[in-house]
């Protein structure tokens, strides 16, 4: 069972158009991890998937619920959250 979804997600910032349809699929009580090189959008997505930055175009999904553009405050209550460490470029997100 999928746990994180995200279907045909885009997102443009001015006309540069950092994520083009997206299809992610993240299986409950496995381990994954997003790997590529710097711009490739890694951090876009989980400010998607946070609401960071609104989605352009496609969805998202945590335990089916669709989540695009729900408010942080809100996805917290569903049981995920995005934290970063203080004085680190390194961000933590977690999924429950």
């Amino acid at each position: 069972m999928s746990i994180l979804t995200s279907e045909g997600l885009i997102k443009d910032f001015y006309g540069l158009r950092a994520i083009d349809k997206l299809n992610i699929s993240i299986e409950k009580g496995q381990i994954h991890s997003l790997i590529g090189p710097n711009g490739s959008g890694k951090t876009t997505f989980i400010n998607l998937v946070t609401d960071l930055f609104p989605v352009t175009e496609g969805k998202i999904y945590f335990n089916s619920t669709d989540i695009t553009n729900l408010k942080p405050h809100t996805q917290d209550m569903e049981g995920f959250h995005k934290t970063s460490c203080e004085g680190r470029d390194k961000e933590i997100s977690e999924w429950r």
